[in-house]
């Protein structure tokens, strides 16, 4: 078959989640025989020997819009320097310029510096916008810290008609509290109630469309396109009106489930991808959680095929390095899982002295103990970080961990990896490892910290434990396996 796969992205220097397990699909479908066409929606397209890949037609309106991320949450620095950089490169400076609209920025200084420089760069006399109506405009929800450090920082919702990639982000400043934890969202009804959905409707889908209608021309004889994790909402009608023209069958793959769904409260930054979306106009939906699948069902999907995190074995092969620490957790923030940041991290490293216990990662709150912070990982040397550690955790959030057989992509790097691993609870982690030979769990703070104490003192139990899950991983979840699986879905 020819597929054509519309990612969230292909640039693992994005650090999205899914973005390592979308490479590992998509080389699998190669290896079984299929052709692949690859899209990212945010960031830069680029070939391997997996897959051809076209344009994302909304990328210099994906940087601007991460750009201004960078002037509300660090500094007008960092946006001061992508301004220069990107008005140097491109030829349009009036066009550049027009992303940005002054009296729409509540008169920040830093914003209106930077809207000074492309004013002197272009040329240009004034900031109306001009007659291609293209412009930022973004809303102030409410000022919040107090003089000093941090002074003026908002939770502000954005919206763009130029802009496409992650545009459907919120900016979270000082006072914004966590979506679903008391409080609610300080942006009104998530980011998909903040950006204004005309914008969208008149800019980004019907780039997409047209992008999309263009290669499926060209390549004539695709067999499906499969939408792996693009905020869904953002190309609503465009399957069924492409699929009616084009004659080619679209399907949807959700890594996100069940965070993504609006039961759960969508993401931690308040962005809900499902409202306002049309599950029926997919022939088909694919996701990563059992439960979650039926949930697919129910809200309108027509077809809904569970279909777990698997990983290339090679990619994860086993590697010998120095055991530097005892307990060792890599990840990306504590949201939805700060109890048990504290109860298999924090308090065991407090009643644990002599043992080195370190962290990866980025986003973690300062904590009382002395964890050894290694930093941020790239994907790379992985593998080298987890094998320096005795003992490697998979701590779930509490939407995966509670629902039922929600697969998240670390469990399995850890077993392909031959780790000694040990989790918090998760519903359903049976139905993928052996629970006490494969994997062990703990149920409290005390439990874990009577297991690091066994484990640390039994090697053997470790490297057993390490071999036997990576023996499940080869056996059950490669790569391969998975998109199999995906082939066997969209072939009916």
């Amino acid at each position: 078959m020819k597929i054509v796969c519309v990612v969230s992205a292909l640039d693992v220097q994005l650090n999205y989640g899914c973005t390592p397990a979308w490479w590992q699909f998509l080389k699998g479908l190669h290896e079984l025989g299929h052709e692949v066409v690859a899209i990212p929606y945010a960031g830069a397209a680029f070939g391997t020997p997996w897959w051809r890949c076209y344009a994302n037609p909304c990328q210099a309106e994906g940087r601007a819009f991460g750009a201004l991320k960078k002037l509300f949450g660090g500094g007008a620095a960092d946006l001061r320097r992508w301004a220069e950089r990107d008005l140097r490169d491109r030829t349009d400076l009036r066009d550049e310029r027009e992303l940005w609209d002054e009296e729409d920025l509540d008169g920040d200084p830093r914003a209106m510096d930077v809207l000074d420089r492309m004013d002197e760069r272009a040329g240009a006399s004034d900031r109306s916008g001009g007659a291609s109506g293209r412009r930022l405009t973004v809303r102030v929800a409410g000022k919040s810290g107090k003089a000093g450090a941090g002074a003026g920082k908002s939770a502000i919702a954005v919206g763009a008609s130029g802009f496409g990639g992650q545009i459907a982000g919120g900016i979270k400043g000082p006072g914004r509290s966590k979506v679903g934890r008391g409080g609610g969202s300080s942006i009104r009804g998530g980011v998909s109630g903040a950006i204004n959905r005309r914008l969208i409707e008149s800019w980004v889908r019907p780039r997409w469309e047209a992008h999309l209608a263009k290669i499926l021309e060209a390549e004539r004889d695709v067999d499906a396109v499969i939408v792996f994790s693009v905020p869904l909402n953002h190309f609503t009608g465009l399957p069924a009106r492409l699929g009616k023209k084009c004659g080619v069958p679209f399907y949807f793959f959700d890594g996100d489930v069940p965070a993504s769904l609006p039961r759960y409260g969508g993401f931690a930054s308040g962005f809900r991808g499902y409202d306002g979306a049309d599950l029926s106009e997919y022939d088909g939906f694919m996701c990563n959680s059992t439960a979650g699948a039926e949930e697919l069902a129910a809200m309108g999907a027509r077809r809904v095929e569970t279909v777990h995190w698997g990983v290339d074995p090679e990619l994860y092969a086993p590697m010998t390095a120095k055991e530097e620490f005892d307990v060792f957790f890599y990840g990306y923030g504590v949201e939805y899982r700060e109890e048990w940041f504290e109860d298999m991290l924090v308090t065991p490293c407090q009643e644990m002295e002599d043992k080195v216990f370190a962290l990866g990662g980025k986003g973690f709150p300062p904590t009382p103990v002395a964890l050894r912070y290694v930093g941020n990982v790239p994907f790379n040397g992985l593998r080298q970080a987890c094998a320096r550690a005795k003992i490697n955790l998979n701590i779930s959030r509490t939407a995966h961990a509670s629902v039922y057989g929600s697969s998240t992509l670390r469990l399995f790097e850890l077993a392909a990896m031959g780790c000694c691993v040990v989790s918090n609870p998760h519903e359903g982690i049976e139905e993928w490892f052996e629970v006490g030979k494969e994997i062990v769990i703990v149920e409290s703070a005390d439990d874990a910290t009577r297991t690091y104490r066994k484990l640390l003192q039994n090697a053997r139990k470790r490297k057993a434990m390490g071999r036997a899950a990576r023996k499940r991983v080869l056996s059950e979840h490669t790569h391969l396996q998975r998109a199999e699986q995906i082939v066997g879905f969209v072939r009916g």
